[in-house]
């Protein structure tokens, strides 16, 4: 299969859907399904069930168990116009809220018909050419260097995204995420929060859940699919091309600005070291920490690097490297310029997100 790239990266409503538990998951099919075959015929809960080939028979036992269980969700998520609950299976409040937020949005403006009922065929997917494409790319590669994400056994294994570091609550990182989720994000909170449908997305993009890693991936698709771009060369679409170097350069200034690299000593003024993020085995660690070699050098931001490692943490059984970066000038110099850096880029970033 060929590698994903930004031309071929795609996230679909069913993706986000696929986070959920089983029964949500079937919800969501069934949902859609009665939102475009019945309700718009207005059909009575008889009626759809009936046209499911679903029987009320007493002689069939089974058969009518399927049909109470199928009336009984067609009036929960029925209109209230029709005499429904007008409630929605939790995959398709993530789904519409990610659609507000702009990762699905309508086709011609239209999402909703009249009475509420969510209309998945007029969302886009969320791909490259999406104006928030950078920002969420941006929250995914934070999330790696700071970031926690969690999930929780309930009815819809929910998702949560945390970070706890004093580089996140600086009030600049505050406003990106109130930019992200369009709210006002309170840093007097110990943890800063991303909301639900937010964390849900960047689990489809592959970020780390816990120390389970259930992607095993080395780093988060945007940053792959980047790296993959700039691999094609001429190849490449002039606009992709250059979003896949924003989003590389975003990635490396993160190290700066995240205070993860510093000037090694006074004799080696040149000379830094930088944190990789940790991972669940030996073999993923080694390949994070090369794909951070490549990604330096892509972007030019250091005149060369290297890593040392991987090596385990006694305690958390996670495993771990360290880059070794030397610059052009002394790196106490240099550092601080790159640290200004990354926050310019995150406030341009925060004024695109405002139009």
């Amino acid at each position: 299969m060929p590698a994903e790239t930004l031309g071929t990266f795609t996230v679909t409503p069913d993706d986000i859907a696929a986070t959920f538990k089983p029964g949500p998951r079937k919800n969501w099919a069934r949902y859609n399904q009665m939102a475009e075959n019945w309700y718009l015929r207005e059909m009575t809960a008889g009626e759809a069930a009936r046209n499911e080939g679903l029987s009320s028979s007493r002689r069939n036992p089974e058969g009518r168990k399927a049909y109470r269980r199928f009336c009984s969700s067609f009036r929960l998520w029925q209109p209230k116009k029709d005499g429904g609950k007008g409630r929605k299976p939790f995959p398709v409040h993530a789904v519409g809220a990610l659609n507000h937020f702009g990762i699905f949005p309508g086709i011609d403006d239209y999402t909703y018909d009249e009475d509420g009922t969510l209309d998945v065929d007029a969302l886009r997917d969320f791909d490259a050419h999406n104006p928030r494409f950078r920002a969420i790319a941006w929250l995914s590669t934070l999330q790696l260097m700071e970031g926690s994400m969690t999930q929780k056994a309930n009815h819809g294994s929910s998702v949560g995204c945390y970070f706890a570091s004093d580089q996140m609550h600086d009030s600049r990182m505050v406003k990106f995420l109130g930019a992200i989720m369009d709210e006002e994000v309170d840093p007097k909170k110990r943890q800063l929060p991303v909301d639900s449908y937010h964390a849900r997305l960047l689990a489809v993009l592959g970020n780390h859940i816990g120390h389970s890693n259930h992607s095993l991936m080395a780093l988060p698709r945007p940053i792959m699919a980047a790296l993959e771009t700039i691999q094609l060369g001429a190849q490449a679409e002039s606009y992709e091309k250059t979003l896949a170097f924003q989003i590389l350069e975003d990635f490396v200034y993160c190290l700066f600005g995240l205070d993860k690299a510093s000037p090694r000593d006074e004799s080696y003024r040149t000379i830094a070291r930088a944190h990789v993020p940790s991972l669940q085995t030996e073999a993923l660690a080694k390949e994070r920490a090369e794909l951070f070699i490549e990604i330096l050098a892509q972007t030019e931001v250091t005149k060369r690097a290297d890593y040392f490692g991987p090596y385990e943490d006694a305690r958390s059984g996670l495993w771990s490297s360290t880059l070794n970066l030397e610059f052009a000038g002394k790196a106490t110099q240099k550092i601080p310029t790159l640290n200004q850096e990354f926050f310019d880029r995150i406030a341009e970033t925060v004024n695109d997100l405002q139009f």
